[in-house]
């Protein structure tokens, strides 16, 4: 992934940031907390039997820099309505503007 302001991450994937400080995210998404590594986005994905919510706290203590998610959490976090929809609009913007 290319650098990318988190603000430029939310406005794309109409969602809300808040954090400490403006970011710059260098690092790839990622969905499963155990796979996290420093720097990453952690992508808080509701699922049938788990809820990606129970895990942010998990990614963070893994070195996630940010959390995309629906619910508030203290942690440096984009909120959007429907995170799977968030995550989608991103990819095609990726896919539509870079080139890939």
């Amino acid at each position: 992934m290319i650098p990318m302001k988190v603000s430029e991450i939310a406005e794309i994937m109409e969602g809300t940031y808040s954090g400490s400080a403006e970011k710059i995210i260098e690092r790839d998404f990622e969905f499963d907390s155990r796979e996290i590594q420093a720097g990453k986005v952690f992508i808080a994905l509701p699922g049938e039997t788990r809820d990606g919510h129970e895990f942010i706290a998990d990614a963070f203590s893994r070195g996630a820099s940010l959390a995309i998610t629906t619910k508030p959490v203290p942690e440096d976090h984009i909120r959007v309505p429907d995170v799977l929809a968030a995550v989608s609009k991103f990819a095609k913007y990726l896919r539509s503007n870079l080139g890939q």
